[in-house]
């Protein structure tokens, strides 16, 4: 009889008759093909399972906290695990061991998680002892993190009957902040503000503003991929989900992860309220946000919300000084952003210069000549000048032929 896990979440893999179980080699052949993973997929299948298992154990390991009796519990679970993971453990109780030992995926690893496994697997396979392993797999959780939080960067928020839930984004774009043409000072003045949040220093809320389609979201987007390795997760909060903010910091407060809650396109109509939850969430009082989660917020509008003749109707004047509640009320929300980033539209030679990147990048045979020539009419067509519209302009080179193109 298999002797029961404390801890870890794998009493459903122990035991011999495991590969007799109907459908379990059809999970671990799917397992195997939705990450690519070649050779054993039964020890890459185990290490998996640890990495995704979020329980006592793993969550004070992500936080660097690995004493006490917690800490005995699971080396005591890693020591029957050890024992599964041995190759001989396949070998005695498996029919098709060594297809299993050998396997080779229709497509090879590509994700993120497939090579955290693959790299895992092969240091817990060169270790002696099981005291080896959890120190290994302790030293996993504390870099990278467990759970479904470990084995992604960016999220979607929802939340459903008082409850807030994380879906992973699997298809995140891997473009550095170099993919962005121009906006220099801008750049620096992110990755400053996030390397010192990083590391403890506190860092600002980020408020970028500016015209539309000059990659202020792009540059948002692209920190993960500035600072891989540490732990930063990019969570993106929907205007619907404001008032649910409480429930993701609930969620959020016991994690060992540096969460950005990205709001994109932030703007309020007169008619509007939501940003008061908002503001109530950026001015803090009585409940402390945790300082691992910052707010990183795109606009069209430096003010946020839209100001109205109408809110200046409740004006009073008293000595020098006039001042309407209400506007002072909507307009105080930008104010709550410590750190604010204007992305104006490229003047004439950035917008340019832009298209020219884009265009080496595509690999067009153009000359500086005629594509200038070519983006004068594309503008006159198309309107204000962004790099959205200089990325459209370039796929629209692209799918022409080099005769059209010289046309």
């Amino acid at each position: 009889m298999q002797e029961e896990l404390l801890v870890f979440d794998l009493n459903d893999l122990l035991g011999e008759e495991v590969f007799g179980l109907p459908g379990f080699l059809t999970r671990l052949f799917s397992f195997a093909e939705e990450y690519g993973i070649s050779g054993n997929v039964w020890q890459h299948y185990i290490v998996y399972r640890l990495l995704l298992d979020e329980n006592p154990y793993s969550l004070r390991a992500e936080l660097g906290r690995t004493t006490g009796t917690l800490a005995a519990l699971a080396r005591r679970d890693i020591e029957v695990i050890a024992d599964y993971f041995d190759p001989e453990f396949l070998e005695n109780n498996c029919p098709i061991a060594a297809e299993i030992a050998a396997y080779t995926p229709m497509s090879p690893a590509g994700s993120l998680m497939a090579k955290r496994v693959r790299n895992l697997t092969g240091i817990l396979a060169g270790l002696g002892r099981p005291a080896e392993f959890l120190d290994a797999l302790t030293e996993e959780y504390a870099l990278r993190g467990a759970g479904q939080m470990g084995a992604f960067d960016a999220f979607t928020f929802l939340a459903e009957g008082g409850k807030a839930s994380l879906h992973p984004v699997p298809a995140v774009d891997r473009r550095g902040l170099g993919h962005l043409v121009g906006y220099e000072r801008q750049k620096d003045e992110l990755i400053a503000n996030t390397a010192a949040f990083l590391k403890g220093r506190g860092g600002n809320d980020v408020l970028l503003y500016g015209d539309a389609g000059t990659g202020k979201s792009s540059a948002v987007k692209a920190l993960i991929n500035v600072f891989p390795g540490k732990k930063l997760k990019l969570i993106e909060v929907n205007r619907d989900r404001y008032r649910d903010i409480p429930l993701l910091l609930d969620m959020l407060a016991p994690r060992g992860f540096f969460c950005i809650l990205f709001l994109d396109d932030l703007s309020f109509e007169e008619s509007e309220t939501d940003y008061k939850y908002l503001k109530a969430f950026l001015e803090g009082g009585l409940r402390r946000r945790p300082p691992h989660i910052a707010v990183y917020a795109t606009s069209n509008r430096g003010h946020l919300v839209a100001e109205q003749f109408s809110d200046r109707q409740d004006m009073t004047y008293t000595g020098d000084v006039h001042r309407s509640e209400t506007l002072e009320e909507k307009l105080s929300l930008a104010a709550r952003f410590g750190l604010k980033v204007f992305f104006p539209a490229p003047d004439g030679e950035a917008f340019l210069e832009i298209a020219r990147s884009l265009r080496d990048r595509a690999g067009l045979a153009l000359s500086d000549e005629r594509l200038e020539s070519l983006l004068k009419q594309w503008q006159l067509a198309g309107g204000r000048r962004s790099g959205r519209m200089a990325e459209q302009f370039i796929r629209a080179l692209a799918a022409e032929t080099p005769a059209e193109q010289e046309q």
